[in-house]
């Protein structure tokens, strides 16, 4: 983040909010309209079922081969406006607390970090849980999956978009659907929560972070770090989400450890890492150029 805090009277509604919320908004959507055929493959692999350890160039050889290369977009738009959506939230809860802090005089540490970025996350998720519910469907709904046999099955339900998916999954399902992965994904705030503290520790260690090169770097590793030691937990999310049952995320962990052992929890990491990594750390270049550019001319 940057640390461009000025004093401001309107800690809610103020400039700075909606600028760092603007930049971080579309710096996710920029990186991930770049790398998305990556996420299509990582969610592919988090919910295919067969035992057999499955790589990336495997998988995507049979998506090219089953579906042609236009899977490889199938569900940005929704995706793109639930990540703009999510991350706008998360960007302005955060320069808001991160205001508030400094009007309160406290300096700025790694556990102060980490506190900001879990209540925004948090506030995020509550928020948005039932737009990532419906995207993910809405990717899936095509996709060819591998059961345990090997048999291939696919999502039979059909979606035109974000709203007919959330109704249909309210109407259908219930509305606890739609909050059904809530509570992974408010454990899962530990992500970015561990994410941003790593950034903002390194942009305090390092002084100088105007080089896109440095936050690239910087991007990079924080997002590394957080990826490996939350990727369990996004596994069985994913596995959530792609689902009609109501299943706790214990019980899906339990399901998944006992029918691919305990690899299975981490099917798709290196997909992921290399997914998210890249995502992430080109989010956070074109997040500072937006928002030194706009800090400069002081709309």
């Amino acid at each position: 983040m940057s640390d461009y805090t000025p004093v401001t009277k309107q800690l809610l509604f103020s400039r700075v909010n909606l600028i760092h919320a603007f930049s971080g908004a579309t710096g996710s959507v920029v990186a991930m309209t770049i790398f998305y055929p990556l996420e299509i493959i990582r969610t592919r692999l988090q919910v295919d079922d067969r035992k057999d350890l499955i790589h990336l160039a495997t998988l995507a050889a049979e998506i090219i081969r089953d579906e042609g290369w236009s899977c490889f977009y199938e569900g940005i738009r929704p995706l793109l406006i639930s990540l703009y959506c999510s991350n706008f939230i998360y960007f302005y809860t955060y320069t808001g607390l991160k205001l508030l802090v400094s009007r309160k005089g406290l300096s700025h540490s790694a556990p102060i970090d980490l506190l900001l970025a879990a209540i925004s996350g948090s506030v995020n998720v509550i928020i948005t849980t039932p737009l990532w519910v419906a995207t993910t469907r809405i990717k899936l709904q095509n996709a060819r999956i591998r059961t345990e046999e090997g048999a291939v099955q696919t999502h039979m339900e059909r979606y035109s978009g974000l709203t007919d998916g959330i109704v249909k999954i309210a109407r259908e399902e219930g509305l606890y659907q739609l909050w059904s992965s809530v509570f992974s994904s408010l454990i899962l705030v530990s992500n970015p929560a561990i994410q941003y503290m790593v950034y903002e520790m390194a942009k305090r260690r390092l002084k100088q972070t105007n080089s896109s090169l440095s936050v690239f770097l910087m991007g990079a590793f924080a997002k590394l770090i957080s990826t490996i030691l939350t990727y369990p937990i996004q596994v069985g999310q994913a596995r959530q989400r792609a689902s009609s049952r109501r299943v706790g995320l214990i019980v899906c962990l339990i399901e998944l450890v006992q029918s691919r052992g305990v690899l299975g929890l981490y099917r798709g990491l290196e997909t992921k890492l290399l997914q998210t990594v890249l995502t992430s750390a080109f989010m956070f270049v074109v997040y500072e150029k937006i928002l030194l550019l706009l800090m400069k001319r002081k709309l």
